[in-house]
């Protein structure tokens, strides 16, 4: 059985890496977005992106902020996640 956390980052990964693709014209690999989604602060995550996009003007700006916000939204899905399995599983948490 796949972890429910491991599902829920793919869709992230694949649009943040086709935004960069197609909307700034970055070479990026699913496995470099990995990495960057790992990261724990959004402060650092913003960092990275901007070093990567050379800037944070216009599109840019947006489209971090963007990712921020999934990243976010995501993140707090992953830690619900296995919360709501147990529960579900026995009724109570173990």
């Amino acid at each position: 059985m796949a972890v429910a956390g491991a599902v829920s980052e793919e869709p992230l990964v694949h649009w943040c890496t086709q935004q960069l693709r197609k909307t700034f014209g970055l070479d990026v690999s699913e496995e470099i977005m990995q990495y960057v989604l790992s990261i724990e602060s959004a402060e650092e995550i913003r960092e990275y992106v901007t070093d990567l996009l050379q800037g944070n003007e216009g599109k840019k700006g947006q489209f971090i902020e963007e990712l921020i916000t999934k990243w976010q939204k995501n993140d707090q899905e992953l830690i619900s996640d296995p919360l709501q399995q147990c529960f579900k599983k026995d009724g109570k948490l173990m």
